[in-house]
Parts: C-alpha cells; structure tokens; sequence
C-alpha cells in the first residue's frame, strides 16, 4: 500500500504531542518543532535529500515511548523527568519501536541515543564523538523547544537572545562544538522568529521532501504496537 510519507508521520507525531501536552505540559507541535529545527541544521550540514526525510522522521517520532519516560502519570515539571532514570527505558523502548519502521534501516541507533550530552552525561554516558549526527542534532532541537517554548515567558528578542546565551553555556558540555554553531546559524537566519510566528505544518512543508513509500500490513501492525509502549 502506498502512503504519503509525509503526512502519515506528521499524524503520527500529532497524536504523540496531544499526549506529551498532557503528561508533560509541552506546547503543540512540539515533535514538530524538532524535526523542523534537526532538519534545518543538517541541510547547513549538507545532507541529501534522502537523508533529511530520515532525519525528520526521527525527529517527528522520537519521543514514541512515552509511558516509559512517565510511567503512565502526569509530571509536574519535565526536567525532573529527563533526569530521571526512566530516561534510559525510554530511550531504549522508543529504539525499539522505530527499529521496526520501513524507514530506519539507515539510521540506527539515533533514537537510543538522542538525550546523550555531548561530555556523556546522559543515560549511556556516550560522548558526542560515540553519537549518531542524527542523535546530537534531535537532542539539541529537543532540549530546546523544552527549554524555551514550553512556557511563553520570553518575547521573540527576548528568546533568541536567551537562546544563545544558553548555546554558550552549554557549548562542548550538553551539546558538542559542531552542532551548536549549527544553530547559531540557524539563529542567524532566522529560525527563532520562525518557531514563533509560522504554523508548524508550514515549517514541515518547507524542509519534508514529499515522497510515496510502501507499507504493508505488517507494518501497520508495528505502527500500532509503537502507540501502545
């Protein structure tokens, strides 16, 4: 069967977000606002198109294992959860469900290890030289929607400007050198003003090259199962 690959993770990462809203108290589109900024740093990095479509369904989809991260609860504040030692399972469950997608074949690994920091402070203690490029971009683009839109306390300037103060704190510890001057350049082109005044499904648009892919049943079956961990 064929299906518009596009629009079947862009309803996939919808239902994801209408549940991490509700555990975690993350803003809409929060799947969606990492895949668009993973996507926009790796065509700075120059990769194909081939490789953006895998990257930004890693992004849509990475955090499919929720109810490892919160054992089924609603969590009053989800920094606490991601440094937790739910954060492994987590990792490790949300591997194991996208390992079963038509598309992950080239791109192993990259949910396991998108909360590594890049002086291996996270879950596997894995630093940034033993990360996937795919994981170090989602990881950033994830810790900084969490950081910065879960909560509109900041005006746009004000945003971009704690955004990069945060780059630099965080520069060659959380993150490593090469994705950060990744988003600072980003920032330079405008991404800020974009996450904060352009509809996702738009963003997605721009960078998610349309393709057709072939599902069949069993892969449906495994669509199922990953909504189900």
């Amino acid at each position: 069967m064929l299906v518009n690959f596009k629009e079947l993770l862009c309803a996939f990462s919808d239902a994801l977000d209408f549940v991490e809203s509700d555990l975690f108290g993350l803003k809409k589109d929060h799947g969606k606002h990492v895949a668009y900024m993973a996507a926009k740093m790796g065509l700075l990095a120059g990769l194909s198109s081939d490789e953006i479509s895998n990257l930004m369904a890693c992004g849509l989809l990475h955090d499919n294992a929720l109810c490892d991260l919160s054992q089924g609860n609603k969590q009053e504040d989800v920094n606490t959860v991601l440094n937790s030692p739910g954060l492994a399972a987590h990792c490790i469950q949300g591997e194991s469900n996208i390992s079963k997608m038509v598309f992950y074949e080239n791109v192993r690994d990259v949910v396991l290890y998108h909360h590594e920091w890049g002086n291996g402070g996270g879950p596997f203690h894995k630093k940034w030289q033993e990360v996937p490029f795919f994981s170090r971009l989602i990881h950033l683009a994830d810790v900084i929607d969490i950081t910065f839109y879960t909560q509109d306390l900041l005006e746009q300037g004000q945003r971009e400007e704690a955004v990069l103060d945060f780059l630099q704190e965080t520069r060659n510890s959380v993150f490593d050198e090469e994705t950060v001057s990744l988003f600072e350049k980003c920032i330079e082109d405008g991404i800020i003003a974009q996450l904060d005044s352009v509809n996702a499904n738009y963003l997605i648009n721009e960078v998610f090259p349309n393709s057709m892919r072939d599902f069949d049943f069993d892969d449906i079956i495994n669509i199922g199962i990953m909504f189900s961990t």
